[in-house]
């Protein structure tokens, strides 16, 4: 038997990075991520053979600063926090210093171009597998502040995720529009786009874009996005908690109250279109989460069971109708630091969410179809 012997630290840097990187979705989500950090209202995602060949995410935010430039894709260094307890009070979508330094560490080439609006022009960055600088130029490509990075063949360095990628190519792509549309719904002002080439003997061939305009409101995002039949057949509502439904006897109460803000179907909608396909949005601040692993799964329940009940149809728990519900509570009343994705939330008020959420429920289909929470929750 072979004796117990330390990690060498580029054995544990690639291991640490196939965690948090998976796949190419994995990558654009983290990028993206960042360009929202960035407080961008324009983000363009290109992907040349499925994200295979080239992954480049190009955004208006504010861009990286000269000093920052030296420490931005190395792991652990971070703008978003500076101790463990800042985490209480976090804002942002990243804050763990870890995507870009992944990036760096499983692509075969990583470049980042970026401009503030202090800079008279931007600068390409040549990254290392560390996430240290190579080589830096001039670049003409940028005239207002933002960033572009831009990742060569991802995976190179882990065949078999390589392969694997390969063979997902055509269910990734229909991930990474599904991300789009997440982000694209709970964002109304931003304008996202995803554009596809293909290189066929060295040419670039495009592919179908798709293109999310900025729009004034969540409802008129769902209208593009999808079109103005469910547009109609749902209605948006907001609740906030009351300062006596707050009042909790512990200590640890938020003194920040709760609000909702839903678009769910309508008492009048037709439930063959509300059924169609597979499109739950949930979020906590903004932030999607995946509900099935979080403490938010018995909101979709409850939704699902009194919409049936308010038409008298069948509860089937296979079929799941359009919701978008977003959680907004304090940044210290939850946990997102699960997951490596973190798409996974644990909620310290849980029960006063859920409370809440029944009263929405009230006000969309009447409280005669109320009942105890407890008979609410999701069947396995």
């Amino acid at each position: 038997m072979c004796p117990i012997l330390a990690l060498d630290r580029h054995t544990i840097s690639s291991i640490h990075s196939g965690q948090v990187i998976t796949s190419i979705e994995s990558i654009v989500k983290e990028l993206l991520e960042n360009s929202l950090d960035a407080k961008a209202n324009n983000i363009d995602i290109r992907l040349v053979d499925d994200g295979l060949d080239t992954v480049e995410i190009r955004d208006d935010g504010s861009g990286i600063t000269k000093t920052d430039c030296c420490n931005m894709a190395r792991r652990h260094h971070t703008s978003k926090l500076t101790t463990f307890s800042d985490l209480d009070n976090i804002s942002t979508y990243g804050f763990r210093g870890e995507a870009l330094s992944s990036i760096c560490e499983l692509a075969e080439e990583v470049y980042i171009t970026t401009k503030t609006e202090q800079d008279k022009v931007a600068t390409c960055y040549k990254l290392d597998r560390k996430g240290g600088i190579k080589s830096e130029n001039t670049a003409g490509t940028m005239y207002r502040s933002g960033t572009m990075v831009s990742i060569h063949r991802p995976f190179v360095n882990l065949p078999v995720r390589r392969q694997v990628a390969e063979k997902a190519r055509t269910i990734s792509i229909k991930r990474i529009q599904e991300l789009a549309i997440k982000y694209g719904l709970s964002h109304p002002f931003l304008r996202l786009s995803l554009h596809q080439l293909h290189s066929t003997l060295g040419q670039l061939r495009k592919q179908p874009t798709w293109v999310k305009p900025s729009t004034s409101s969540l409802l008129e995002g769902v209208r593009i996005i999808y079109d103005s039949t469910l547009a109609s057949m749902v209605e948006e509502c907001s609740l906030e908690e009351s300062f006596d439904q707050q009042l909790e006897p512990d200590v640890t109460s938020s003194p920040q109250p709760i609000r909702l803000h839903c678009l769910l179907p309508s008492k009048l909608s037709d439930p063959s279109y509300i059924f169609k396909g597979d499109r739950v949005f949930i979020y906590v601040n903004k932030r999607p989460i995946n509900y099935a692993k979080s403490d938010l799964k018995e909101m979709v329940a409850m939704v699902r069971r009194r919409y049936k009940r308010t038409l008298d149809l069948d509860d089937d728990v296979r079929k799941v109708p359009f919701m978008y519900i977003d959680v907004q509570t304090g940044f210290g009343d939850y946990d997102v630091n699960i997951e490596p994705d973190k798409s996974v939330v644990m909620l310290l008020h849980k029960d006063r969410i859920l409370t809440l959420f029944e009263d929405l429920l009230d006000r969309i289909y009447g409280s005669f179809f109320s009942q105890n929470r407890q008979n609410e929750v999701l069947e396995k």
